[in-house]
């Protein structure tokens, strides 16, 4: 809403004008008010995009919230930001990575691993290279298994064969090897040591007739960022 009754609400954040449009708009079966939600970390985010997305919707827009969330004619600049489903996406093959390391899920996800990070092989060095963080594609049945399985490869500390810069909750011993995709390979300073990773990569399936040396290489992962 830019006006109503006289009064301008292009220089009110965000919240007062979608308060002020809830006030004055009546739904209908014809008219109805796109659905909001004040997101408070990255699992919302993803649980709240996959809602969007099972309702056949190319994504969702997510918008801050700040005092200078004003409206802003012609530029959305950081204060709106798209987040689109992987159609047309620049990566066209999935990718196979083992995980190494877990963060504890927050909301919904309270007391089981919510994001993990998946690693791909370095067949010259024999290590495994820390890849992306996986935190969407997982139900709640699949999230239950998961749990259970890693348990079974809980280690005190990261493994000298992985190479990872990120500092997860507990790290893994690397034989869950998992199947994802995602948008596009992208050069990374957060996985320094391979200096690529995965944007938007989305859980598809276990691989379980795969070993952690059967994954996605290190230099499949350079030609796949050299051809998409």
């Amino acid at each position: 809403i830019l006006k109503c009754e006289d009064r301008s609400y292009i220089e009110s954040p965000l919240p007062e004008r979608r308060t002020k449009l809830e006030e004055i708009v009546k739904e209908s079966d014809e008219l109805r008010l796109v659905k909001s939600a004040i997101i408070n970390d990255t699992n919302e985010l993803v649980d709240f995009f996959n809602e969007a997305r099972e309702k056949g919707t190319e994504g969702i827009m997510a918008k801050s919230i700040q005092e200078g969330s004003i409206y802003q004619a012609g530029n959305r600049g950081f204060l709106w930001i798209k987040l689109k489903g992987l159609e047309g996406g620049k990566l066209k093959d999935s990718v196979d990575v083992v995980l190494v390391g877990a963060f504890y899920g927050r909301g919904r996800r309270k007391g089981v691993y919510g994001t993990y990070i998946g690693a791909v092989y370095d067949e010259k060095n024999d290590s495994f290279e820390a890849f992306t963080r996986i935190a969407s594609g997982w139900t709640d049945e699949i999230m239950g298994t998961l749990m259970k399985e890693v348990k079974q490869y809980e280690v005190t500390r990261k493994p000298n064969y992985v190479k990872c810069d990120d500092t997860p909750d507990i790290w893994i011993k690397p034989e869950i090897v998992i199947e994802i995709i995602g948008d596009e390979i992208t050069i990374s300073e957060k996985f320094s040591s391979l200096g690529y990773s995965l944007r938007f990569p989305v859980f598809q399936r276990f691989r379980i007739e795969k070993g952690p040396k059967d994954v996605t290489t290190v230099e499949e992962i350079k030609e796949l960022y050299e051809i998409q």
